[in-house]
């Protein structure tokens, strides 16, 4: 397992219960962490995060994760766009 995918699963737990500010420290500890930063694929955690906050109906976490795109490359961030529209989708349903 990889340190992004053992992130993710770290944070879980925080999304599923709602806790946003909880989600935004560990994050943020994250990435502004001179050992972790260069490990961690960043488009791949904020895509994973958003869309688990999208199926468990968190939509204000789904907002926070998507406003942290904005941190990612334009590179990092096209690849992970094309994911946007289906958690807006799961959100409504």
């Amino acid at each position: 397992m990889t340190v992004s995918e053992a992130l993710v699963r770290m944070v879980k737990p925080s999304i599923e219960s709602g806790d946003l500010e909880h989600l935004q420290e560990v994050l943020e500890a994250y990435y502004t962490s001179e050992t972790y930063t260069h490990m961690l694929a960043w488009d791949y955690i904020l895509l994973k995060l958003y869309i688990h906050s999208c199926l468990k109906h968190q939509a204000v976490i789904a907002t926070w994760i998507l406003e942290q795109t904005n941190r990612l490359t334009p590179i990092e961030q096209s690849a992970i766009r094309h994911m946007i529209p289906y958690g807006r989708w799961l959100l409504s349903h």
